[in-house]
């Protein structure tokens, strides 16, 4: 994977949303392997970069967060970045992404 988002990067440039799926996927992976750490950096990392272009990708990214939290107990931070993701959810009127939003 590192070497897809390394791929990425130096073809399609690092501000594009293959890129930051591909830095998602591997958050997931990493979280899989409780590599807790490691996944919420590439997630911040991700989502900053997001944001200066204002990614699409971005809910997936906070989603993942989220999660991310929920699995390491870091409750409060977790409904953070579900709040966040919703906000951006109900923005886009994305009433798929909304649900799982409201359930975190």
């Amino acid at each position: 994977m590192a070497k897809a988002l390394q791929v990425s990067q130096d073809v399609l440039e690092e501000n594009n949303d293959n890129t930051f799926v591909i830095m998602n996927d591997m958050a997931t992976c990493e979280k899989l392997l409780e590599k807790y750490k490691d996944a919420k950096n590439s997630l911040k990392e991700a989502f900053a970069k997001s944001g200066r272009v204002k990614n699409s990708v971005q809910s997936a990214l906070l989603s993942n967060l989220g999660s991310l939290y929920i699995r390491t107990g870091r409750y409060e931070e977790a409904d953070h970045a579900c709040q966040r993701v919703l906000t951006v959810a109900e923005k886009a009127n994305d009433r798929m992404l909304m649900m799982p939003c409201k359930a975190c």
